[in-house]
């Protein structure tokens, strides 16, 4: 009948022999048989930093690309996108480069037209002066003054 233990090695020779690694005093085969005891699950939790340092230098498996329809419709889905959306793009820019105007519900799309009809509208605004004027004879208005302090002694 045979024995097996859990552990490859005691935790007493694992302890000096991650002692003489530490020191760098240890053989190619000594860390080989660190590795191997550092790989076993289920080790005590003081040995996670040196399961850390060789799970580091452990060889990484290779992942498989495996080609299925998902990934041979990936990259032609993401061209197509592209393709479309730089067409889209392309056509928006375009049918955007014309200047126009709507004047009386009609569009206008001659220039000269346009700037016409603009600076008869901006010649029909009142001036700056006269607006300020107007709104400080309604603020200087006794029968304004008084609605406004009537609606405020409500509140109290």
């Amino acid at each position: 009948m045979k024995i097996r233990f859990k552990y490859k090695i005691p935790f007493e020779e694992a302890d000096k022999l991650i002692e003489r690694y530490y020191e760098g005093l240890t053989s190619v085969e000594e860390e080989r048989k660190l590795q191997e005891f550092l790989s076993q699950t289920d080790l005590p939790l003081k040995y996670e930093p040196e399961q850390a340092i060789f799970g580091y230098f452990r060889p990484q498996k290779q992942k498989q690309v495996l080609l299925t329809r998902k990934n041979l419709l990936r990259w032609p889905g993401i061209a197509a996108a592209l393709a479309v959306g730089v067409f889209g793009i392309q056509l928006f820019m375009n049918s955007h480069l014309s200047n126009y105007a709507y004047v009386d519900g009609k569009k206008i799309t001659d220039m000269d037209e346009i700037k016409l009809h603009a600076m008869a509208s901006i010649e029909n605004l009142p001036s700056g002066q006269a607006i300020i004027e107007d709104n400080l004879r309604q603020v200087s208005s006794k029968k304004l003054i008084e609605e406004q302090l009537n609606l405020f002694s409500e509140f109290e």
